[in-house]
């Protein structure tokens, strides 16, 4: 199962398909599989997230959490790109984890375009802004920079 210090690569073969490689280390430190672990059988397990992230190195952390934690992940380096998934994946997405300012799509509107196409899903933004400066009703907020406890905690709460 991926956690948080596996790697994965991805390389296009084609328009439509892409060759995935997933790289795992034999023992991760046990505080931190333990915490995770505990996660995995509660409401959030196979739960569909979608990730939008401009940081590459945010995105990557944030989806190796998920997927420690249970959950199956889509993840997009912007808003637009995001949403694009989200509209060929096939089946509803529970839970949508996007940066505030990314290019493209911002963070906000990809939110209100995904409550049209899914009016059940679960909204959490994170950013390095105040939250204050934020104007987006029924999501939950995530301030940068945050530990894996609190995205995973943050996650319960709206999911659970």
């Amino acid at each position: 199962m991926p956690n948080e210090f596996s790697r994965l690569r991805v390389r296009p073969l084609t328009e439509e398909a892409s060759c995935w490689r997933l790289f795992q280390p034999v023992n991760a430190p046990a505080e931190i599989h333990s915490s995770l672990m505990a996660s995995t059988h509660d409401g959030i397990h196979g739960k569909l997230a979608l990730v939008a992230e401009d940081d590459r190195t945010v995105r990557n952390l944030v989806v190796r959490l998920l997927c420690r934690s249970g959950m199956r992940v889509l993840a997009a380096e912007d808003g637009a790109e995001a949403l694009a998934l989200a509209r060929c994946c096939g089946t509803a997405v529970d839970l949508l984890i996007t940066d505030y300012e990314m290019p493209r799509l911002n963070g906000g509107d990809l939110a209100s375009e995904l409550r049209t196409l899914f009016p059940d899903i679960r909204i959490m933004i994170m950013s390095g802004v105040a939250q204050s400066t934020i104007n987006a009703s029924d999501t939950l907020f995530l301030q940068k920079p945050f530990s894996p406890t609190a995205l995973i905690d943050h996650v319960h709460s709206l999911l659970s």
